[in-house]
């Protein structure tokens, strides 16, 4: 970049966080490390920031349009996702998604869909018809039911 070393907005862009979250046994993440993963999911590319930058009223209106398509993909996605949980939609993918045989009830895990099959099996009385058979024994006829 043309900024020299000692200006502030330099020293913060290319320094490190001080209080910040590191992903578990990884680097300290840097504010460059995070504006690049922030410009990827906005899908603006880190590789032509010194060229795209060059033009400040281009690079702001698409820097202004990238977000505000990221913030509205963003937004869609969180209202798909609670119209799911509210029932209202369907989800988009069965990834993930465990239905159970007796009840259809979608399940998110698959530990999940066993517990819920073990409590909804503890949950509904049993019902056992007996039968009764005959036992023919040396000293006398009994009737023992059997299951």
């Amino acid at each position: 970049m043309r900024m020299s070393d000692d200006r502030v907005p330099k020293q913060v862009f290319c320094g490190q966080l001080a209080p910040g979250a590191r992903p578990q046994c990884g680097p300290v993440r840097r504010y460059k490390d995070s504006l690049k993963e922030n410009m990827k999911k906005c899908e603006m590319q880190p590789s032509t920031l010194s060229i795209d930058s060059q033009d400040r009223s281009n690079w702001r209106s698409q820097c202004q349009e990238a977000v505000k398509q990221f913030e509205d993909a963003r937004v869609a996605v969180l209202q798909h996702k609670c119209a799911v949980r509210k029932g209202e939609a369907q989800p988009t993918s069965n990834l993930g998604a465990w239905p159970c045989d007796s009840c259809s009830r979608i399940c998110h895990s698959r530990i999940g869909l066993y517990t819920h099959q073990l409590q909804s099996t503890q949950n509904k009385p049993n019902i056992v018809t007996l039968s009764t058979q005959t036992v023919t024994d040396n000293t006398k006829d009994s009737k023992i039911p059997s299951l």
